[in-house]
Formats: structure tokens, sequence, C-alpha cells
């Protein structure tokens, strides 16, 4: 089912929740976030746009990736954001004081890398009583060029606590498409914790998400420290790529708490193809079910 499109709303890296029973799409556009907001699934694309946050400092382009989480009951948003195009990314957090989810939103944080270089897409995990934030960055590994995800656990919702650590690279082919570890880092990117049977899993995007190549992949995480990347197994073979029919599908977002009781995995892709740009994409969201303790999406 399409969730977002180009028509009025930036497709790329869907954003979605549920929250006191209503279905709600967080997204960027213009340099400022937006939410959607439902009844039901189905009525996003078509929802009222409500603008949330209009950055007012030197950080006011290339906002991406926004995600919300609630911690202890209150609404933070995770976004990237640069002063110029071409410049290196940052991440921030904000906050409403308002009380309403649809905010507006202040923002409350800087969360720098450990070198304070490009840094994108963060997440939050919760793990054994725990919380810790994972992202993408940039780092160099045996004189190769990566785009990798690190680690980091958070004192508080906007602070980090310790140094990050790589938690993954690009490893297999399916991650390196449209890469080539010197011009081009090779890409792991968009984390999303989910939940199954007491087990946490990471699902990630890989390869470049200019190629019609751009997959999800799967960390699982099999115990002991968990800022440990011997802790996480990887598995082999991507969860979802273009032999879905779908063309460079990722930087998923998935619903856990659906009154349904039924699973939501939302993605963008390209609407034909690669070749007719970045922009060209719309998201999409569907139902997934656990089959051999993985999630696949159901179409």
């Amino acid at each position: 089912m399409e969730l977002l499109n180009k028509k009025d709303s930036n497709p790329r890296d869907p954003y979605v929740f549920v929250f006191e029973n209503k279905y709600f799409c967080l997204f960027s556009q213009n340099n400022c976030l937006w939410m959607k907001v439902s009844d039901t699934l189905s009525g996003i694309l078509n929802a009222e746009k409500h603008i949330v946050f209009v950055p007012d400092d030197e950080y006011c382009n290339c906002l991406w990736a926004p995600e919300l989480h609630f911690i202890s009951g209150v609404p933070f948003i995770y976004y990237t954001a640069s002063p110029k195009f071409g410049e290196p990314q940052h991440m921030f957090v904000l906050t409403t004081e308002s009380g309403d989810i649809l905010g507006p939103y202040k923002k409350i944080s800087y969360l720098k890398h450990k070198d304070d270089a490009w840094a994108i897409d963060g997440t939050i995990l919760k793990l054994n009583e725990k919380m810790y934030y994972i992202y993408s960055a940039f780092g160099e590994y045996d004189n190769e060029l990566y785009q990798a995800l690190y680690i980091c656990e958070m004192a508080n919702p906007y602070t980090l606590k310790g140094e990050p650590r790589l938690l993954t690279k690009s490893q297999y082919d399916w991650e390196k498409h449209g890469c080539d570890g010197k011009k081009r880092p090779y890409v792991t990117e968009g984390p999303f914790a989910i939940y199954h049977n007491g087990e946490t899993f990471i699902v990630y995007s890989a390869s470049g998400c200019w190629t019609d190549y751009y997959c999800l992949g799967l960390l699982k995480y099999e115990g002991g420290d968990v800022l440990d990347s011997k802790n996480w197994k990887k598995y082999e073979k991507p969860i979802l790529d273009n032999s879905s029919g779908f063309v460079g599908p990722g930087h998923a977002s998935f619903i856990q708490n659906d009154p349904s009781g039924i699973e939501y995995c939302a993605f963008h892709s390209y609407i034909t193809d690669s070749s007719k740009g970045e922009w060209e994409v719309s998201a999409y969201i569907f139902p997934f079910k656990w089959i051999n303790n993985i999630p696949k999406i159901i179409f």
C-alpha cells in the first residue's frame, strides 16, 4: 500500500508509528519536519500535513531521516541536518513542551560523532534496561572508506555516554553496490530496532541509495556486551531487495504495537528505476510476519 508520494510529501525515509490508536507518519520536506495523522493506516496518504519543526539556526538544510521515540512517555524526535547542501551532516534531538504530539518541537541537543564528522540516521535501541543510540557515520578500515553503523550507550534521551563503537560495516557484495571504498564509501545506514519473542534485531539499509540495489539487511543480538559487534549476528542475505519487485527498497521503519496485532514495515523505493534520480521514489507499507525468526514482508 502506498504511504507517501512526491505529489505533496517527501517519501524518502518514511517513519510510521501508532499513538493513542491513531496512525502517524513523520517526514522531512522543504527543510522542515512534518507529520500526517489518520484514524486508519490507509488514510495517511491523503491526510492533512502538519508542520512540527522549523529550524531557526545554521543547521537548517538537508533535514533527513526523522524518527520519533517515546521515552518515559515523552516524545523525542531524532533527525539529521547540515548548514548547507554538500556539507557534513550532524544529528540532533527535539522535544515538545506542549503535550501535543504534533508539537511544536524545539531543539534540545546536538549528538556529536566521536570526531564530530559526518553522521546520520540516528535511532534508539532499548535493551537490558538500558538505552543505546545507533547511527551511520564515516570510518576507515583496512585502508578503505565505510559509512558504517556505530552504537553508543545513552545517559538520557539527549546525551551520549562513553565512546561509540563500531556495530557493523559492509561485508557482503549486496552491501557494496554503487560504492568503491575510495571516493564512495561502502554504505550501511538507516538502522531500526525491532523485537520478537524476547529477542532483539536491527534492520538496516545497505548499498548506495542512489542504485537499484539498495536493500535491507538484518542483525540479531546474541547476548553479552551490547557494544561488542561480535555479539551481533549478521544475516548473509538481505531480507528485502529488488527481487521483491520494488526497485531499491530501503530505509525502513516498523510498527509493532498496532491494536490489530498486525506488524507493519514501511520503506521507500524507486517508482521505476534509479536512473530517474534519487527523488523519484514513493513510500510503501505492508504487513510482515516472522518466518524462521526472520521478518518477512508480505506483499
